[in-house]
This record gives C-alpha cells, sequence and structure tokens, in this order.
C-alpha cells in the first residue's frame, strides 16, 4: 500500500509464475490476512502443535532416562 515500486514487483512476480504459489505474497494477501478470525488462528494451533508433531533432538554426554523426561 502506498509503494508504487513494491507493488509493481508483486504484480510483475505474479505475472511470471502465472499461478503457481511462488506468484502469491509471502504473508498472504491483505483480504485473506484480514479475514482470518480468532477461531482460525485457535484451530491452527490445535492442529499443528501437538504430541505427534513434535520432535525433539539432543546432543552431548547425556543419560538416556534423562532425555526422555
Amino acid at each position: 500500500r502506498g509503494n508504487d515500486r513494491g507493488l509493481a514487483r508483486a504484480r510483475w512476480e505474479a505475472f511470471l509464475m502465472n499461478g503457481h504459489p511462488y506468484g502469491n505474497p509471502l504473508i498472504g494477501k491483505v483480504k485473506e490476512v484480514e479475514s482470518i478470525t480468532r477461531k482460525d488462528i485457535e484451530n491452527h494451533y490445535k492442529n499443528l502443535f501437538q504430541e505427534r508433531n513434535i520432535i525433539v533432538i539432543g546432543t552431548g554426554d547425556a543419560e538416556m532416562s534423562f532425555v526422555l523426561v
């Protein structure tokens, strides 16, 4: 908004990518971002941050019993 050079670049990249996801703005389009609700964020958080989606990696001199706690 208010940045002609940025707008031109965004339009040019969208033209070059011609419908490919790389042509979409990284942080989303203004209308899409403004339409996100609190419930959308809560649902995304609940679906993404679950035990089955977490990987913990440890290195160094540690006992396995300590790492698993």
